[in-house]
């Protein structure tokens, strides 16, 4: 499968939004998503991809300690573009760490842990996003804020996806703090204002993390700022969904449509 549709099978939002980036970055954002979600996909998939995973990591690091052309195209194109870019290696060994520790339970005591793993998963994405868009390194941590809040929000709309995979990326103190043993459905239906009122505290994080990101956006070209625009606006959207009603996570996965993203992005064009 090739980076294209590797893209337009793995996220909804960004494919559509990343499809107002010039031609040039477009394929460079698509070649970066493409790296990021087969490793993903590996840990994430049921049965897990142990052997697939650790083979994926290893061609990654053989190719670099050689210096020779990778023979998987996805990993080819994934070092090419770092070299391009002068990403940090220490940010794709993060990105591994954090996958890595998808292959066991995943439980976070407090938010230190939490956003440890999301520098790993989600943060150093958008340091290398923003050396693709050449934003200047001065903005790291708005980028990281943009990060986290991507991050977080599908924390939140993935909890019953999450809860198969026997995962709780929540600080397990807020989930104490509001009398939850854990986020399963037969928990939640016995402390159901427990719950909304530990989803509300999640989400006020989310647009806390995402309207500190949005602060930097003046520092964006305006031809790069619509694609990350449109997907805040649809991540939002699927914010406000789930506060509306929370118990919305356990019925459907909360997404924008196609129709949605589109028009949100078109509007932002001609600056509606």
């Amino acid at each position: 499968m090739g980076s294209q549709e590797i893209f337009k099978q793995g996220s909804r939002t960004f494919y559509y939004s990343s499809k107002f980036f010039p031609a040039d970055k477009l394929e460079d954002v698509t070649k970066l998503y493409a790296f990021v979600r087969v490793a993903d996909d590996f840990v994430d998939s049921f049965p897990q991809q142990i052997d697939e995973f650790n083979k994926f990591y290893q061609e990654y690091r053989s190719a670099i300690a050689s210096k020779k052309k990778a023979n998987n195209p996805i990993i080819a194109d994934f070092i090419q573009l770092a070299n391009k870019y002068n990403f940090e290696e220490s940010w794709t060994e993060s990105y591994f760490e954090s996958m890595a520790a998808d292959l066991k339970t995943v439980r976070c005591k407090n938010l230190e842990e939490t956003k440890k793993y999301i520098f790993g998963s989600a943060v150093v994405v958008g340091y290398m996003m923003s050396r693709i868009l050449e934003i200047d390194d001065r903005h790291q941590p708005q980028a990281a804020f943009l990060a986290e809040a991507f991050q977080y929000i599908n924390f939140i709309r993935d909890i019953d996806e999450d809860n198969k995979r026997n995962r709780n990326y929540f600080p397990q103190d807020e989930l104490k703090k509001h009398g939850l043993k854990d986020l399963t459905f037969d928990t939640i239906g016995n402390n159901k204002d427990g719950f909304v009122s530990f989803i509300n505290e999640q989400l006020d994080r989310y647009f806390s993390w995402q309207n500190q990101a949005i602060a930097a956006f003046k520092y964006i070209p305006r031809r790069y700022k619509i694609p990350l625009q449109t997907a805040v606006e649809m991540y939002a959207w699927t914010g406000r969904t789930i506060r509306k009603n929370p118990m919305v996570i356990y019925e459907r996965k909360v997404k924008p449509t196609k129709i949605r993203i589109i028009l949100t992005g078109l509007k932002k064009i001609i600056g509606l």
